[in-house]
Formats: structure tokens, sequence, C-alpha cells
């Protein structure tokens, strides 16, 4: 039995290239708390170990926890926007209308 936010969906989706590494996770929707949840995630391997960065924030800044990332690497993530957006979207309307039930 699912318990707890994994009641409205577990769905993960991965992209990653080189050290970069997109997640979208459906059990981080939190449909009475938008704020709450990190559905679209980053992380960045670097020598020092590993950071990350929500989409939104890596939008808004260009880097990743103060990483600095390559043209390439920017147009890798930006190319997932569209998806990004949709995505989460929609996994926030599903859980909106299973609350609602």
């Amino acid at each position: 039995m699912k318990t707890g936010n994994a009641a409205l969906g577990n769905e993960k989706i991965s992209f990653e290239r080189g050290n970069l590494k997109l997640v979208l996770d459906q059990e981080q929707i939190f449909p009475k708390d938008p704020g709450q949840g990190t559905p679209a995630m980053i992380y960045l391997k670097t020598k020092d170990g590993e950071v990350c960065s929500t989409y939104w924030c890596y939008e808004g800044s260009g880097d990743i926890d103060g990483y600095e990332l390559t043209d390439a690497q920017m147009q890798w993530l930006d190319s997932f926007s569209e998806q990004v957006y949709e995505t989460t979207d929609a996994w926030y309307k599903l859980a909106e209308s299973k609350i609602a039930k």
C-alpha cells in the first residue's frame, strides 16, 4: 500500500549526459503546498562530489549550486524545458484530481 504523497503517483523520469542528471519525480508533487516538493532536480558530479539544484533555480541562475556550466551543458538542460513544465503540470493536475475525489 502506498502511503503519504506516493499515493498520488510514483513515476520517476531520469535523463543523464556525462556528469549531469535531470530527474523528474512525481512523488515530489504536493498540490496542497506546491513549494514543498522538488519534482525537477538537476544533479552535477564535480571533483568535490555531487551538487544539486531544482530545475527552476537553474533557469534563474544558469548554474548548479554555484558551479558554472558549459554552453553545451546548458543547451542540453534547456532542451528539456518544455518537458519539465508539461510533465510537472500534468502531475499537479492529476494529484489535484485525486485529492478532489
